[in-house]
């Protein structure tokens, strides 16, 4: 009974998360475009009790940033737009004080519109719906999880989805 009890916690909070991140997008506060802006918004999410431990941001054409915790208090951004740098990602990492430790780019296949939850948002029947994905393991960290995934049409008329990941 704790066990669920503690899931059905888990998932009321990250459905939560997921209507205010659909909320910030839909005002243009969560872009692509602004990776700054998108992670003063969301890293604070990783860093508390939510439960989330990456958050992915894909807009339609392919554009895409992963922000993403490790059990180390470390973070990590991945930058992604396979339309125009095809075949590579820029990876920024960060310390537990949030510092840039390192940036480089590295090669990567990632197609934000290839991936389930991505997938899954694009075949949602109306924007106010979430959708969990089942379970899968995470390109960034070889761990299974699973994701809540959210949609909406921003102010510049794009598309976007945005998964808040939770580790099994």
């Amino acid at each position: 009974a704790q066990v669920t009890a503690d899931f059905e916690t888990l998932f009321v909070r990250v459905e939560a998360i997921a209507r205010l991140e659909r909320e910030w997008g839909i005002k243009g506060l969560i872009d692509v475009d602004r990776l700054d802006a998108s992670n003063g918004l969301l890293r604070p999410l990783l860093k508390g009790t939510s439960g989330i431990t990456s958050f992915a941001i894909a807009r339609d054409d392919g554009r895409e940033i992963l922000i993403s915790s490790d059990a180390n208090g470390r973070w990590f951004n991945r930058l992604t737009d396979p339309d125009v740098r095809g075949g590579v990602g820029r990876f920024i990492t960060y310390d537990e004080n949030d510092r840039v430790v390192g940036d480089e780019v590295r090669k990567t296949d990632y197609d934000a519109r290839k991936r389930p939850w991505f997938l899954a948002a694009a075949a949602m029947p109306k924007d106010d719906d979430i959708h969990w994905t089942a379970a899968y393991r995470f390109v960034s960290s070889g761990e299974p999880g699973l994701s809540a995934v959210v949609r909406w049409t921003a102010p510049d008329g794009h598309r976007y989805a945005i998964t808040s990941d939770v580790w099994l």
